[in-house]
């Protein structure tokens, strides 16, 4: 298991957001290891869609 992360950086989310985005990683699988809320990415999956659709 990777060290958790205390402050995740912008290039750090999108690199994350990309694992998903590319099928290489499943929600669940990111949240487990991250202890991230499902939530709270699916949060900024939203706004990281959106920006690119601008």
């Amino acid at each position: 298991m990777e060290p958790q992360i205390q402050r995740w950086s912008a290039k750090r989310k999108v690199e994350l957001l990309l694992l998903l985005i590319n099928g290489e990683k499943k929600l669940v699988d990111v949240c487990r290891e991250h202890d991230l809320k499902q939530s709270e990415v699916e949060s900024r999956m939203d706004a990281f869609m959106k920006a690119g659709a601008g």
